[in-house]
């Protein structure tokens, strides 16, 4: 059997809130300050600011979105990385990539590595049609 909650009255509110004192429920929304002053685990956020998070998160995806198709240059690293990764597979990623980013070639071999991924994907093509 659960133990009654000791911060809530008979009659389900809680002892705070029955005495005047603000509960975290009934806290000003809008008041950032208080929001803050509160631990981690409390801080509630309410619709507006979930709405204008939201909107937020859209538009840096939309910008990160935009910025990617304007440098196809990073997918085509990202490609490079991650074939060399799993075909190296080394021990210690992050000295892997200092190593393979910090390579005066690095450029030749990622437009090597592109050139070559194109030539497959369009001799698949070739051998759907």
């Amino acid at each position: 059997m659960l133990s009654p909650d000791p911060t809530r009255s008979p009659s389900g509110s809680s002892a705070a809130a029955e005495e005047g004192q603000p509960s975290a429920s009934n806290a000003p929304a809008d008041d950032a300050a208080a929001a803050m002053s509160r631990p981690a685990s409390a801080r509630v956020i309410n619709s507006a600011m979930q709405q204008r998070l939201n909107l937020d998160h859209i538009d840096i995806r939309m910008k990160n979105e935009l910025y990617l198709r304007q440098h196809p240059e990073i997918r085509h690293i990202l490609d490079y990385f991650v074939t060399q990764v799993l075909v190296q597979q080394p021990e210690d990623i992050g000295g892997y990539a200092l190593e393979l980013f910090s390579d005066q070639a690095l450029r030749e071999k990622v437009e090597k590595h592109s050139s070559e991924c194109q030539q497959l994907d369009a001799s698949e093509l070739d051998d759907e049609a």
